[in-house]
């Protein structure tokens, strides 16, 4: 697909607002801190040309309004995040569809149906064991020590002390 025919299909503005709410509904029921999922939203819906963009995210909700330049009506989105686990490869995975569609090789309609895809899946529940938490499908993280970080970058993913979380950097 050429990168002008991703670009048309970006447009669409209610769907890149379901997308970033995905994204931030996926991030912050995973364990991911406000401030990153606030983040990247913003990236998201900075791919709709034109515009104001609000977003406002907090532990439990998510709340987006876009309004176009020419004071067209303004559309919004709000979500109410029920659940929260820490489940390193939903992070991930929102992150890299971040990533990819706002690098324009992913048009809208195909990022929501990766994150739909994932959003489906059995939430992992980690256990005390470090072991555990490392996300089995992703090469992407390793074990180092009492850390799980993330090859590429060497930073750190999940620490543990004495078998419960202490922080989280994903």
């Amino acid at each position: 697909m050429s990168a002008e025919a991703v670009a048309q299909q970006n447009r669409d503005v209610k769907a890149v607002i379901e997308l970033a709410t995905m994204a931030g509904g996926m991030l912050l029921s995973s364990g991911a801190d406000t401030k990153r999922a606030e983040e990247t939203m913003e990236y998201i819906m900075g791919q709709v040309p034109g515009g104001n963009t609000v977003i406002s995210v907090i532990s439990s909700s998510i709340f987006i309004s876009y309004t176009p330049e020419d004071e067209g009506s303004p559309v919004s989105s709000i979500r109410k995040i029920k659940s929260w686990s820490t489940d390193i490869e939903k992070v991930h995975v929102a992150n890299d569809v971040s990533r990819r569609f706002c690098a324009g090789e992913i048009n809208v309609r195909e990022a929501i149906d990766i994150l739909r895809k994932t959003q489906d899946k059995k939430d992992i529940r980690y256990g005390n064991s470090l072991h555990t938490a490392v996300p089995r499908r992703s090469p992407d993280y390793e074990l180092r020590g009492n850390c799980i970080v993330r090859r590429a970058y060497g930073t750190p993913g999940v620490c543990l002390q004495k078998g419960q979380y202490r922080r989280i950097f994903c």
